[in-house]
């Protein structure tokens, strides 16, 4: 409301004073003072300034945020958890974690879940055993085997 600032002020000012000359008690001089500003800056063309206090709660989210987004942490998308499958290495049992939609991707390729759970298990058992991350060597490993181009079957000798 900066350009015509001092003439919304004018004529919200003549309107007040109009209702004071008449005797209006104080409670509608102050609410017919802030209901005309708004309706006076309307019909200007003014963007009215905001009726009350901000809301303090969405002033310090808003601030959080901002702080968490400069600093890197803020909030990620929700990921589906990871595929808990578990396997035998070296006699032992333990577990190894696939990202789901490459689980469902191997699953959809071998035609089950359990089907997927063999390959994944396979793969375990062929892992190396100075492997530090087996989870992060199998979903290579699955990577690379939903990738693989499918080979249609030959169709018969060429002529």
């Amino acid at each position: 409301m900066d350009p015509l600032d001092p003439k919304l002020n004018a004529i919200v000012g003549a309107a007040v004073r109009a209702l004071v000359e008449s005797g209006a008690d104080d409670e509608r001089i102050g609410a017919f003072a802030a209901a005309h500003r708004v309706r006076v800056a309307e019909i200007l063309g003014l963007s009215p300034t905001p009726a009350g206090p901000p809301d303090l709660i969405d002033v310090v989210r808003e601030a959080v945020r901002g702080v968490l987004s400069e600093s890197g942490l803020a909030a990620r998308p929700v990921r589906q958890t990871a595929k808990r499958v578990f396997v035998m290495v070296a006699g032992k049992r333990t577990s190894v974690t696939v990202d789901p939609r490459l689980f469902q991707k191997v699953s959809e390729l071998n035609g089950s879940d359990a089907k997927a759970q063999a390959v994944i298990r396979d793969l375990a058992t062929k892992a190396p055993a100075d492997t530090s991350n087996r989870s992060g060597w199998i979903e290579e490993r699955l990577i690379a085997i939903t990738q693989l181009p499918s080979q249609p079957a030959p169709a018969g000798k060429p002529h």
